[in-house]
């Protein structure tokens, strides 16, 4: 039996032919009854995608895979309020919206986090003390050796008196 990918691919080989002859069916006519792709790589792409059916709000706006979408509009006229739209997600993650055949222009809204959970009296103790306890156990920091805190105020005025008498000459 087949039990592994590469015992698969040595006997797919062998299969085909065997297939192939079993079922494989003579053309009626030698003349390629194929007919030429018309379409833009625009249309294909939409063809090629993932299709799925939103309905649009009275705000003109719809939610896919947690995105809040709302269509532009501009100035008063016909504006599809509570039509079925096709959202389109094509390979390369870009998000399309179409209506009736039509491209629509949009706007995306990412969805807001919800409110943090506020602490109740059982778990803040617990939250304040493991806080204390990470400041604790931190060292204070301490200034490099070469900082100038560290250096003796003599030195570092005659260091000051020195880049001072550099930058006037």
């Amino acid at each position: 039996g087949i039990d592994s990918m590469e015992a698969g691919n040595v006997f797919l080989p062998e299969f085909k032919i065997d297939y192939n002859q079993r079922f494989a069916l003579a053309p009626t006519s030698d003349e390629d009854a194929h007919r030429p792709v018309v379409h833009t790589a625009q249309e294909l792409a939409l063809v090629l995608c993932e299709h799925s059916v939103r309905t649009l709000s009275k705000n003109l706006t719809l939610q896919y895979r947690n995105t809040l979408y709302q269509l532009e509009h501009h100035g008063p006229g016909y504006h599809p309020r509570g039509a079925k739209v096709t959202v389109c997600e094509l390979l390369n993650g870009q998000v399309v919206l179409l209506y009736r055949k039509r491209q629509l222009p949009y706007t995306i809204y990412r969805k807001a986090e919800g409110p943090r959970r506020v602490e109740d009296e059982k778990t803040l103790n617990n939250r304040v003390d493991a806080a204390l306890l990470r400041q604790s156990t931190k060292p204070p920091p301490r200034p490099s050796p070469n900082h100038p805190w560290r250096q003796d105020s003599a030195v570092a005025s005659a260091r000051v008196a020195a880049l001072a008498q550099s930058s006037v000459s």
